[in-house]
């Protein structure tokens, strides 16, 4: 019974966790919709017409390829489709490409922009013992290392919608075409997200500590490069050296 707690307390706890997660994830995104909106639908254009590709080389080799093998001659019109689509179709797949990663990275920096002016003015506001409590690199590290980390998440964010498409899509595909193949993809594409999962859970911890690493790192390079005047006054140079070599 009380492992069987401890399992239903593990498994709440991811659950709150992701819940929270995504709700962040989803005020960050109405920081800035526009731009995120025009990412997500170069991510669906690309994802389309990845699929699209697949079934316009399927075309040409049914229609061009083999009938030249088999006839010796293919009608010019019916060669000139088959090469239109696959010219089309690659030119609107990179157009897709360059706006997803274009309004992407928009979306992510202009976030990060907004988070780091409302912590400045959140320093602002506080009462001179407040900061004199508080070390200078270590408030510019939060407002700036942190506040990059934080949106991170959001430039790959259209392109995992775009596989998502991607799969619901081409699984319904196969199964159109053969079912038994339609039912491997579907027993498949979960394994792999149950894979990710297990990564993701296995990185996080390691992910955070490199994260407090940093940050400590920035602080201790600001404080560093504010306080120069007093280690060359000093003469604290080679403490100095030590101290940021340890971190």
């Amino acid at each position: 019974m009380e492992v069987e707690g401890q399992a239903k307390g593990k498994t709440g706890g991811r659950l709150r966790r992701a819940r929270r997660n995504a709700h962040f994830i989803f005020s960050m995104v109405r920081i800035h919709p526009r731009p995120f909106t025009l990412a997500v639908i170069g991510a669906a254009v690309f994802a389309i017409c990845t699929i699209a590709s697949s079934v316009a080389i399927g075309w040409l080799i049914d229609n061009v390829i083999l009938p030249r093998f088999e006839d010796g001659n293919v009608a010019v019109g019916t060669f000139l489709t088959g090469i239109g689509l696959i010219i089309g179709i690659g030119l609107v797949r990179a157009a897709a490409v360059v706006v997803r990663r274009t309004f992407a990275s928009i979306t992510q920096w202009r976030v990060a922009q907004t988070y780091t002016n409302q912590v400045v003015e959140a320093y602002v506001r506080q009462p001179i013992t407040w900061h004199n409590g508080h070390s200078g690199g270590d408030l510019l590290a939060r407002a700036g290392v942190d506040g990059e980390a934080t949106v991170s998440v959001l430039a790959p964010l259209p392109f995992t919608v775009s596989t998502v498409i991607m799969i619901v899509v081409s699984t319904a595909w196969l199964l159109m075409i053969d079912i038994p193949v339609g039912l491997v993809a579907i027993i498949v594409f979960p394994l792999l997200v149950f894979i990710n999962v297990i990564y993701e859970s296995a990185v996080a911890g390691h992910f955070t500590r490199a994260q407090r690493q940093l940050g400590d790192f920035s602080a201790g390079v600001h404080e560093s490069f504010e306080g120069v005047q007093l280690v060359k006054a000093y003469g604290a140079e080679q403490r100095e050296t030590d101290r940021l070599a340890a971190l």
